[in-house]
């Protein structure tokens, strides 16, 4: 903001809109701007927050009251979270994991028959089937 009069402008009203389209409808509160003297500029970094889910772009829109003609501006911004595609690539291919590690079956196909235990104390391997009787 720049103070191009002849007179210091103190606590000027700011009010401060933003949201989806030319007309945002959210209240931002708007900090005391202070005084600011003929001939002087300064620049404001007002913080918002988005409601969530913010995605896509926003408008921001601003007036400046309290002076001979009201000053009005509009700005622009955008939030694209990161972690949501990231989360999606991921996502998406698990149902797909069981599948991959699951055998299938061809239609027609027959199963092999099983195989019988060993019972001469060799080692056990995996799919092996180990069966055992207890009393």
């Amino acid at each position: 903001m720049r103070n191009d009069g002849t007179t210091a402008l103190t606590d000027v009203p700011l009010a401060l809109t933003v949201g989806r389209g030319p007309e945002p409808t959210d209240l931002v509160t708007a900090p005391a701007l202070g005084t600011l003297d003929p001939g002087k500029e300064r620049t404001y970094d007002i913080p918002f927050t988005l409601g969530a889910p913010a995605f896509g772009r926003y408008t921001v829109r601003g007036e400046i009251s309290g002076l001979d003609e009201p000053i009005g501006f509009t700005g622009h911004t955008a939030s694209y979270p990161w972690a949501f595609p990231v989360l999606g690539a991921l996502l998406v291919p698990l149902p797909l994991i069981p599948r991959l590690r699951r055998p299938t079956a061809r239609p027609g196909a027959t199963r092999p028959a099983a195989r019988p235990a060993a019972t001469d104390g060799a080692p056990r391997t995996m799919n092996q089937h180990v069966n055992a009787n207890i009393a």
